[in-house]
């Protein structure tokens, strides 16, 4: 009986398998591909749920697109000409699109290596959005009676994430390994509607003088690293805090937190908060920890000691945001083709 049920559900997962399609989205008007524009692909009956889509790379950005059935959006990754950043991408143009909005419909979708110019907006359940760079706010139940809940946002190079909607709830939202470079939270708009856990962060100011604001409630902060937190008083107490690194006394001391800690004593390449990493370093990979930093072994998930801040723990930043997918770092390809064998050498990656 059991090995008939094993075959029974083999022969289930194999189909759903075969059910499922991948499209491709090129806006290149010298390459074929199944559409021009994720816009296109996404409203298309051809599309069916559980699909996934490739969004190419381009040097022209893709129009905004409104997503309302699940799909799995993959894109080429960012920063894939800093050459801090080994193994990336051959093809170095990212898949840069204006602003993405999920709306009701998109349960259980996902994106990655994505460049999104402008705002992505979560208007369902169960959405995943990670290894993106996010140049605007990330924006939780943007729209009058919807629900973020149970919402995932990891491995993000992210501008901010705000919920403003009060008609909106954002709960039990996961954000973690994420690295924040202008912005923290602001839920003014539906503060009490919104939950989140923010785990193994970081967060940094826009400006070298300029601080990290939180305007949030019940959310927890865990094993993160921030420069300049402000916090308003009267949100302090409603939040809880352990094992976090900051460079003020914006947290309380309990919990094991560590406050007072200069940054460049923290990352390997902290510049003296400089926006622009000195030579040999990446815009994300300059956040890794430097030998003997307060964040090794900082933190703590289930009683088992992590590395604090977006590298530590079982899903660390993945520099440039490479999606989970094999990717060709390389290609030795000759320009001419003469005889009738011609030798073509891939290197090949997997994130």
């Amino acid at each position: 009986m059991k090995k008939h049920t094993l075959l029974l559900l083999l022969s289930l997962f194999t189909s759903l398998l075969s059910e499922a399609k991948i499209w491709r989205v090129n806006n290149n008007t010298e390459v074929q591909s199944d559409f021009k524009q994720l816009s296109e692909a996404v409203t298309s009956p051809l599309v069916s749920p559980g699909d996934s889509i490739y969004l190419e790379g381009s040097q022209t950005t893709y129009n905004s697109a409104t997503i309302n059935k699940k799909i799995i959006i993959i894109g080429t990754g960012y920063f894939l000409t800093d050459i801090a950043n080994e193994k990336t991408q051959w093809l170095k143009d990212p898949a840069k699109i204006q602003s993405l909005s999920f709306d009701q419909g998109s349960s259980g979708s996902k994106v990655s290596g994505l460049q999104i110019t402008g705002t992505i907006d979560l208007n369902d359940t169960h959405l995943t959005i990670e290894r993106c760079l996010i140049e605007s706010w990330l924006r939780l139940g943007d729209k009058p009676n919807t629900t973020a809940d149970y919402d995932t946002i990891r491995q993000n190079f992210i501008y901010g994430i705000n919920s403003r909607e009060s008609t909106s709830t954002a709960n039990n939202v996961l954000v973690y390994n994420n690295i924040f470079y202008s912005k923290g939270f602001n839920f003014s708009g539906n503060i009490d509607n919104t939950s989140i856990y923010a785990i193994n962060n970081t967060f940094l100011p826009d400006t070298k003088t300029g601080s990290v604001s939180f305007i949030c409630r019940n959310v927890l902060f865990q094993n993160n690293i921030i420069q300049a937190p402000s916090m308003g008083a009267s949100n302090l107490t409603l939040n809880q805090y352990y094992n976090n690194i900051i460079s003020n006394t914006a947290f309380p001391s309990a919990g094991n937190n560590v406050q007072n800690t200069e940054m460049d004593q923290v990352f390997v390449n902290w510049n003296d908060g400089d926006q622009s990493p000195s030579e040999g370093f990446s815009k994300d990979n300059r956040f890794k920890l430097k030998a003997g930093s307060p964040g090794l072994k900082g933190g703590s998930i289930n009683s088992i000691m992590i590395d604090c801040g977006a590298f530590g723990g079982s899903a660390p930043y993945v520099p440039s945001g490479m999606p989970p997918i094999p990717s060709i770092f390389s290609a030795d390809i000759p320009n001419l083709i003469s005889t009738p064998t011609v030798n073509i050498t891939l290197s090949i990656a997997s994130h």
